[in-house]
């Protein structure tokens, strides 16, 4: 984000132990980041050095010094350690003499209910999840809320109150100490972060104020530090570190030699055998101390070990009921468990030093980086994994229509490409196929219902078929997303019943159950290895593995006892009982984000930002995959080919999903009402016909048949009086899902006949938490009356379950802005509770004067929508690209055009506009 300012720093930091911590410089290149140097702490995660393309200096550190020997340690400037990258960047500005030290971004706190800052990162690495029923905004709030045990209220810069956590906090305090001894030292603090926590012993001001009262000083330039010769280096650490191994091999056969004395000591009763056996101790002492490094380093190592001992000396002191021979027992008592401790640290350093012997053996990249999918030893593995394939001829898993037989390429159907690919993963036990209908399995497979490794198991093909078509509606308006769907429902949730799998998995037993979709014919094999050996790495910790591909691309993998669990609880449960349900944000349950943990397998960024499906769950999927396949070949091609190719295709004829305005007016005002329309003036424009919305709808149809509609607008559908009319003939008409969106202000439209019109997913627009809060936003007091029409959608939808699940879902919705931000965590929390799933919505547009705006979609995710939605005003005509809101282009205009042109054109608007940022990435 700095360098698309036009901001180019002289320094950055890095000091985080993680891998993920690379995500920071993705993308970056050497032309990039010319001038910059990158000041590390050399504990940072290895990952991180082998990302950034640019000029490296590292903080002094002893043991480091220790480590590599004198041939390639040189003295360096040391610093405090820090527990951030801020305090680290405070410490060097200090170091090299800067005051006053100016912070901008040092929130320590959630400012505006928001974790990360605009363009942030981690907004990238969200941008595959992202779609009309999961924002940015919903992801920011999850992000702080999933860890609100640890939340913390605190007082902002402005007097208000806000939130932090324990973590932020610790930082805080360490901040306030350094800040005090700043200003003891004369030094000045400016805090110009212009939001955040407030700090002691610093200045509060705008950052403009800032500069401009910052005396003027010369321009800094650093010299670039040159290039290691680390090849002619290399032997000479390799030879220090085998040294080091020895010394602490050597440590811990004394450690443990001392432990078996100290042992013949405590049940010795002859003082003359008991001193002997002391003698000899201090003589192994002695050797020990004298192993240079090997015993500091042991010694750094063994802190917690350190820490012991003195809790022990301690105990001892303050028993006043020992005698003198007692004491002596405890002492050595004490001893034991400390040589123990210390035998254990030398192990330990022996194993971390061989790891870096390895690595320089191996050409010193041995660094596992979250672009690379892990490989392991297979065969050296236990546990039984299979894949499980929920097989329905008929229905994808977007409960669209499509038929399996249909050929995709060489004769072959999707299932068999599914198939025959995962036949080549090495960790899975086999592959079995569930289906209601087993014969039909049997002739889908073909030749490949013989192979051994693959098997079919009938199940009750209408409880999976039911349980397909919920979670298919959940996930029909973000259909790229991995997991985005409503109730956080997952890809892998697609075609997956857990209570079928569970009895299957029981009779067959499996230890662990890897979801592929039937249509998944490009899934990778070397992921699914990857995925399947994260799980047996650690198969007690590790009871769910996935990537963050994009569908079709990789499997998910469910332990047993993970899989019996969702099982047991899918009647009560509702969208909890499901893969999504586990990695989800759940208010009752909040956890770590598992993308951030072991759980979650790296991947090539290309292939998560893809921004697209891999399957063949439609005629348009399987033209792609069939284009692909014949042009590059498909049994063989990795993931990131396959993301590749698949980016190559032309775009479709016809839109996927069509978000069609039925009318322009809207009961009440206020801000709401501005923010919809885009205008402080009413929008006059013709209301929507039926002849017009039948032939727009009918096309979409017949074009495609996993095409969705979702009735929205400038203003409110229901205030059309046939507003559910459309609704039912969409679903006649064959649109596959239709979402109709309201804020429930007009009289006379039952509860009832909502259900009934067939929509999938009814939206609500809350709006806010509180009646005073609603009466602000819409110039209307409806709240209590919105809250029991919302209450009588809920009970109906949950008494026609499917599957589980509630028929249609019901989405309450807010607007993210300055007037609700402090009810969010409030309405978010409820309405998921009670309907699986809400949503924060970005402001349509910046509004003048507000501290809160939209945030911005990473360009991934505006990628899809781009190819994938299209707006239709009331009066037929088109916005041509999606940031015009519901303005309308006159070159496009479905009364006097069809339906495939205005979509040709509008598709050669959007490329044009975003021809010059596709042209800047493409010379990176």
């Amino acid at each position: 984000p700095m360098l698309d300012a036009g901001i180019k720093p002289h320094v950055v930091c890095a000091l985080d132990h993680h891998e993920i911590s690379r995500r920071f410089y993705e993308g970056l290149t050497t032309p990039d980041v010319d001038g910059i140097t990158l000041i590390a702490d050399p504990k940072v995660n290895p990952a991180v050095i082998s990302a950034w393309p640019g000029a490296i200096r590292f903080v002094g550190n002893e043991q480091l010094d220790m480590i590599v020997g004198p041939v390639c340690s040189s003295p360096k400037g040391e610093v405090k350690p820090g527990a951030t990258v801020a305090h680290l960047a405070h410490y060097i500005a200090r170091f090299m003499g800067a005051d006053p030290a100016i912070f901008i971004g040092q929130d320590l706190g959630f400012t505006d209910g928001q974790y990360y800052s605009a363009n942030a990162a981690i907004h990238r690495v969200w941008a595959g999840e992202l779609g009309p029923f999961c924002s940015l905004e919903s992801m920011e709030w999850q992000r702080i809320a999933r860890f609100k045990r640890r939340l913390i209220q605190r007082e902002d810069v402005f007097g208000r109150p806000m939130f932090t956590d324990e973590q932020l906090a610790s930082y805080l305090g360490q901040f306030e100490v350094d800040f005090a001894a700043c200003v003891q030292r004369g030094q000045r603090v400016i805090d110009a972060t212009e939001g955040g926590v407030r700090k002691q012993h610093a200045e509060v001001m705008t950052l403009a104020e800032a500069l401009e009262r910052a005396p003027e000083g010369d321009p800094i330039e650093l010299p670039m530090p040159a290039r290691a010769d680390l090849g002619s280096a290399a032997p000479a650490v390799a030879a220090r570190l085998s040294e080091t191994i020895e010394q602490a091999t050597r440590i811990g056969e004394l450690s443990r030699e001392t432990a078996g004395l100290l042992g013949e000591m405590e049940r010795g009763t002859d003082q003359r055998v008991v001193n002997d056996l002391v003698r000899r101790v201090h003589a192994i002492r002695d050797e020990v101390v004298a192993i240079a490094p090997g015993w500091r380093l042991v010694g750094f190592l063994d802190q917690s070990g350190a820490l012991a001992r003195v809790r022990h000396d301690r105990a001892i002191e303050l028993d006043e009921t020992l005698d003198e021979l007692g004491e002596q027992r405890r002492r050595i008592a004490r001893d034991r468990e400390n040589v123990e401790r210390v035998a254990n640290a030398a192990d330990e350093l022996g194993s971390l030093v061989e790891s870096a012997r390895a690595a320089i053996a191996e050409g010193g990249d041995r660094v596992v980086r979250s672009s690379e999918a892990e490989r392991i030893e297979i065969e050296q593995a236990p546990g039984r994994a299979e894949a499980f394939i929920g097989v329905d001829a008929g229905m994808s898993g977007l409960a669209t229509a499509r038929d399996l037989r249909t050929p995709v390429v060489d004769g072959l159907n999707a299932l068999q490409m599914t198939v025959m690919r995962l036949l080549r993963a090495e960790s899975l036990s086999g592959i079995t196929l569930l289906t209601g209908n087993v014969d039909e399995a049997r002739s889908l497979l073909g030749a490949l219902a013989g192979e051994s490794r693959v098997a079919i198991e009938r199940v009750d093909g209408a409880a999976l078929r039911a349980r397909t078509r919920a979670v298919g509606r959940a996930r029909q308006f973000g259909p790229a997303s991995w997991r985005g769907g409503i109730a956080g429902l997952t890809c892998y949730d697609e075609g997956f019943d857990p209570t079928i799998a569970d009895g299957v998995a029981e009779r067959r037993g499996v230890d662990a159950v890897v979801l592929v979709g039937a249509d998944w014919a490009l899934v990778d094999p070397a992921i699914t290895d990857a995925v399947v050996g994260r799980w047996r790495e650690a198969p007690e910790a590790n009871r769910i593995t996935f990537t963050q591909a994009p569908p079709g691309f990789a499997p998910a993998l469910i332990d047993r006892a993970s899989l019996r669990t969702i099982a047991r609880a899918q009647g009560e449960s509702g969208a909890v009982a499901s893969f999504g349900g586990l990695v989800a944000y759940l208010p009752h349950r909040p956890q770590q984000d598992p993308i951030g943990t072991r759980l979650c397998v790296g991947i090539d960024e290309s292939v998560r930002d893809a921004g697209g499906r891999a399957t063949a769950g439609s005629s348009a999927e399987i033209g792609r995959l069939a284009a692909f396949a014949t042009r590059d070949g498909w049994l063989d091609a990795s993931a990131a080919a396959v993301a590749r190719g698949l980016g190559r295709e032309p775009g479709d004829a016809c839109p996927r999903h069509l978000e069609l305005e039925l009318c322009t007016g809207r009961l009440g005002g206020g801000p709401w009402t501005t923010w919809r329309r885009g205008s402080l003036e009413p929008i006059e424009r013709e209301v929507m016909t039926l002849p017009l919305a039948h032939a727009v709808l009918r096309q979409l149809a017949e074009a495609r048949e996993d095409a969705v509609l979702t009735i929205s607008g400038s203003g409110d559908a229901l205030l059309h009086d046939r507003a559910l009319d459309v609704v039912t003939m969409a679903g006649e008409l064959g649109i596959a899902g239709v979402h109709l969106r309201t804020d429930l202000l007009k009289e006379g439209v039952s509860a009832e006949a909502i259900i009934e019109s067939g929509a999938t997913v009814v939206s609500i627009d809350l709006l806010a938490g509180s009646r005073e809060t609603y009466r602000a936003l819409t110039g209307a007091d409806r709240f209590d009356a919105v809250l029991e029409r919302t209450a009588q959608l809920i009970e109906l939808a949950r008494a026609r379950r499917h599957g589980g699940l509630m028929t249609p879902w019901i989405v309450p919705r807010i607007t993210r802005s300055d007037a609700v931000v402090a009810e969010i965590p409030d309405f978010f929390d409820r309405w998921t509770m009670v309907c699986g799933g809400a949503q924060i919505d970005a402001l349509p547009a910046p509004v003048e004067g507000a501290r809160i705006g939209p945030l911005p979609v990473p360009e991934v995710a505006q990628r899809v929508r781009d190819a994938d939605l299209l707006r239709v005003c009331s009066d037929g005509r088109c916005p041509a690209l999606l940031g015009d809101g519901w303005t309308p282009a006159p070159e496009l205009d479905l009364r006097s055009m069809e339906l495939e042109r205005v979509w040709r054109t509008a598709r050669g608007i959007r490329r044009g506009a975003a021809a010059p940022a596709e042209h800047e990435a493409s010379a990176a």
